[in-house]
């Protein structure tokens, strides 16, 4: 937790002192040597509060004998995955003993050997879970635990019987696919299924010894780089930013404003959103602030209950739109792209959606009056006045992005001075207690823990997938089409709406992009548009049934309110969203007016 302290004022002083020519020296080493250490401590923390990224959609279906044996094999994956990732990690520190990091000569294999700590750590967690799990099996018929056996030693041995069958390497790419769908739809962490079927993969088209080795390399490769401290920082200004108050001011400026309008309330909400994701951008920490603002306003004036949770579950996907988002800079370290040129590319587009969603709001509220009473009129004076409320979110907006693109800083160091701000804003008007800044910063790390390992699994994944030739030869194929590049593109929007019905969409980006890059390229479609897509493809399936996981937050933050209730408020407002996809399909000038126009292109 205070390492992730340390970074930030260690970042920050080092912005400040270059302002008189001079510069911290081998800073980026030391910012790497913590943030190996946040991610792989993390790791076990977030095994502990079962904070990996799952789907047990199908799993809770199971009958309780063979729940507890699927969660064991699980368990016993897992478990594999990370014991090997220590292990091997281990001999990757040995061998890089002598090596030392250019400017502060600091051993790189002791820094190494904070990969095989944390996975050891996780591992002890992940035995603690499968004991707990195979205690419930052997309590049940005999064929539960022989699955618990068979199947694991099944998954573990493909490449032995793929060789069997003489299985050919695009055959094996798809396979790996296949593997790492099954494995996350019977609950395995998407970290571990990534990790699993990339090992296998490379297992199989190499040996297992180049497996093991590789396996050692990825978990500190994939961590040690500077730039990712970006993560924890965002995420940390967005957590401060919600103690702050800035989203109460930014919520009462925006129902002083359209509060008179048929569903001025819920239109405010949309609105407080979209300021609030200017300083937050993360949408379960946009939805729970405005939940906890919105919600109880609408009550009092006598919302419909559907309204009021839908327009709060929207306005919390709009902090991934409007910059600073993390899913922009997750898409910017898969795709290789600008991280503020994509911060520029969400402007437009967020504020489109918002009105969009704002409009929808009003017909409907028009259409059915019941929905929402007339809220009450306020004088231009008072409205004026209002605006005061937005000054601290403009500040930290125009001080982070602004500093972003104008080259003051970079995207790593405003993220520092952004939660630094956030804290002194938050600090100022006492707004924020020390178990608050505790919560805060278990939070930065928590990301940190389950975002970075998937990474890690990617690297693994991405091993398999370069050797099978998948991405290639499928960006091949497609350019063999005789069809449009824009049907391609719709079929890639289908998939990430389809797989928002099912999972996590996050994850999901962060498995494709990696194999659609290629494909993309080949199409010649703007990476930076492409990424308006994605982000939007994400909010879209954080609504959408049965997974909504924005919908589950709302849901569980309004006591009373049912599911459906939930969703049934948020339909007309996905439609919304839909259309705004639509436009941006059509018109990619709305999401690269801004990036081109300040980069003079």
């Amino acid at each position: 937790m205070y390492l992730v302290v340390a970074m930030v004022l260690m970042v920050v002083v080092d912005v400040v002192m270059r302002l008189f020519g001079v510069s911290v020296p081998g800073l980026s080493e030391i910012e790497v040597i913590m943030m190996v250490t946040v991610t792989f401590f993390a790791v076990a923390y977030v095994g502990v509060v079962k904070g990996h990224i799952a789907i047990d959609l199908f799993v809770t279906k199971l009958p309780p004998p063979l729940r507890a044996a699927v969660d064991a094999i699980n368990d016993i994956l897992g478990i594999t995955i990370v014991s090997i990732m220590a292990w091997q990690g281990y001999g990757y520190a040995m061998k890089n003993l002598a090596r030392t990091t250019p400017i502060l000569k600091i051993p790189d294999g002791g820094i190494m050997l904070l990969v095989t700590l944390g996975c050891g750590l996780l591992a002890i967690v992940i035995l603690a879970d499968l004991l707990g799990h195979l205690s419930q099996t052997v309590k049940r018929p005999w064929w539960p635990l022989a699955l618990v056996v068979i199947v694991p030693v099944a998954i573990l041995t493909m490449p032995i019987w793929l060789d069997w069958f003489g299985v050919g390497c695009v055959a094996t790419g798809f396979l790996s696919i296949g593997l790492l769908i099954g494995l996350i739809c019977l609950g395995l962490p998407v970290a571990f299924a990534l990790g699993i079927a990339g090992f296998i993969g490379t297992s199989y088209l190499t040996s297992y010894k180049a497996a093991f080795v590789l396996s050692g390399v990825v978990g500190y490769d994939s961590v040690a780089d500077f730039f990712l401290c970006v993560i924890p920082f965002f995420i940390l200004m967005g957590s401060l930013c919600a103690y702050s108050g800035i989203s109460k001011e930014l919520f009462k400026t925006a129902s002083t404003w359209l509060g008179r309008l048929p569903g001025g309330l819920a239109m405010a909400t949309i609105g407080g959103g979209a300021g609030f994701g200017a300083v937050c951008g993360d949408s379960f920490a946009t939805a729970a602030t405005m939940a906890k603002v919105a919600l109880p306003e609408m009550k009092r004036y006598g919302y419909a209950n559907s309204l009021a949770c839908g327009s709060v579950a929207v306005a919390g996907t709009l902090g991934i739109m409007i910059p600073p988002s993390t899913v922009f800079i997750i898409y910017a370290i898969l795709a290789e792209q600008s991280v503020g040129a994509l911060f520029m590319a969400g402007i437009l587009p967020g504020i489109l959606i918002a009105l969009l969603v704002m409009v929808a709001i009003y017909f409907q509220v028009k259409r059915n009056p019941t929905l929402a009473p007339i809220g009450e009129v306020t004088s231009l004076k008072t409205k004026l006045i209002s605006l005061k409320g937005t000054w601290s979110m403009l500040a930290l907006f125009v001080l982070v992005i602004g500093g972003i693109y104008t080259g003051i800083f970079t995207p790593v160091e405003g993220g520092a001075v952004g939660a630094l701000g956030a804290f002194l804003y938050a600090e100022a008007k006492r707004m924020i207690t020390r178990k608050q800044f505790a919560e805060a910063l278990l939070g930065a790390a928590h990301t940190c823990g389950m975002i970075l390992l998937i990474l890690v699994g990617i690297a693994l994944l991405n091993s398999a997938m370069a050797l099978s030739k998948i991405p290639f030869v499928l960006a091949e194929f497609i350019d063999g089409l005789t069809v449009a590049r824009w049907v391609i593109l719709a079929g890639m929007v289908l998939l990430y709406l389809a797989a928002g019905f099912v999972m996590n969409i996050l994850a999901v980006v962060m498995l494709t992009i990696p194999i659609f890059l290629p494909t993309l390229i080949v199409m010649d479609f703007n990476l930076v548009w492409f990424g308006v897509i994605v982000v939007l493809s994400v909010m879209i399936g954080q609504l959408t049934p049965p997974v909504g996981v924005i919908c589950f937050l709302v849901k569980g933050m309004a006591p009373g309110v049912s599911l459906a209730e939930v969703f049934k408020g948020v339909t007309p407002l996905w439609a919304a969203m839909i259309v705004g996809m639509a436009i941006l399909c059509c018109f990619p000038q709305v999401s690269l007016f801004l990036p081109n126009l300040l980069s003079g292109g």
